[in-house]
């Protein structure tokens, strides 16, 4: 049983689903969900060209790390590498992708979680709009948000020091 719950920049995947459907920003900024539900397009372009389009995720200016102190090329590399590993696939982490728009277009009420929830949130997102977050909150009984001003849709990599105060803070409660 989970005793409390802490997520970085990820909605919950009703408010996500309601925050595409209605925003024009989301919708613009989700493009990439749409195209990974093409078959093996993704993979061969993620693949191609040293990987660039994975250094783009975590270096463009739109969606990309902002304190490059904390992702170095050796961390670049060290992702690469991961990935090209015998039976290595970018498959598994975009079939992530591939199968949100079955929870996000559910007609089922969201699941309620009754435990305490922490949603820490890097503000300068530029895949996902801080009302996701917003709308998540209002479905937690039991949750709260600690933004952070300036941090990419990778927040604890921008700003660790903050992000492990925040979730040691909510832990000791």
């Amino acid at each position: 049983m989970v005793e409390k719950l802490i997520v970085c920049n990820i909605p919950r995947p009703v408010a996500f689903g309601k925050r595409l459907r209605t925003s024009w920003s989301q919708f613009r900024k989700s493009w990439y969900m749409f195209f990974f539900q093409n078959a093996r397009v993704p993979e061969l372009l993620f693949s191609a060209d040293d990987m660039k389009m994975l250094e783009g995720a975590f270096r463009s200016p739109q969606i990309g790390i902002r304190n490059r102190k904390n992702f170095t090329d050796d961390d670049l590399e060290a992702w690469k590498y991961s990935f090209s590993m015998n039976g290595a696939s970018f498959k598994y982490p975009i079939n992530y992708y591939r199968n949100i728009f079955k929870n996000v277009n559910s007609n089922k009420e969201d699941l309620v979680l009754e435990m305490p929830v922490l949603i820490i949130w890097g503000t300068a997102d530029g895949a996902l709009d801080i009302e996701a977050a917003e709308d998540s909150l209002k479905t937690l009984p039991n949750g709260k948000m600690k933004r952070i001003e300036g941090a990419s849709h990778w927040v604890q990599q921008d700003e660790p020091e903050k992000v492990n105060a925040y979730m040691r803070e909510f832990l000791e409660v």
